[in-house]
């Protein structure tokens, strides 16, 4: 069998912040496949949260469906310590164009929260 891939990767080093509770569009990417295949998907950006409540919330949505989503926080309380946020996983992909967009929101009570500096990693695999 032979197995032939693609690497696609992608960096954003925008910092973006909200105090909503509505998911935020913070970073969109998009790539082609040149044909039917699998996609194994690398993604971290960097959040913190500031306020009352630091949790923040990231997710991945690929093609306008929601594939994984992860809360993160303030480390250290009092601090605006940084996350770490890091999504991997694999989908089968259909010839054409797709989008890719790392989303966020706060917890929606006023607090602040931050995500910058995302880095996308994608294997396109075609057999």
């Amino acid at each position: 069998m032979l197995l032939l891939f693609q690497k696609l990767s992608f960096a954003d080093t925008t910092s973006h912040n909200t105090t909503s509770g509505d998911w935020q569009d913070a970073y969109t990417f998009t790539f082609e496949a040149p044909r039917d295949c699998v996609a194994i998907i690398l993604a971290a950006a960097n959040g913190f949260g500031s306020g009352s409540n630091p949790y923040g919330y990231a997710r991945l949505n690929l093609d306008g469906s929601v594939i994984t989503e992860e809360r993160y926080y303030r480390a250290v309380a009092g601090t605006d310590s940084d996350a770490f946020t890091l999504f991997s996983f694999q989908t089968a992909l259909a010839a054409g164009s797709h989008t890719l967009k790392m989303q966020y929101r706060a917890a929606g009570d006023g607090s602040t929260v931050y995500i910058d500096d995302c880095k996308i990693e994608i294997l396109l695999i075609y057999q």
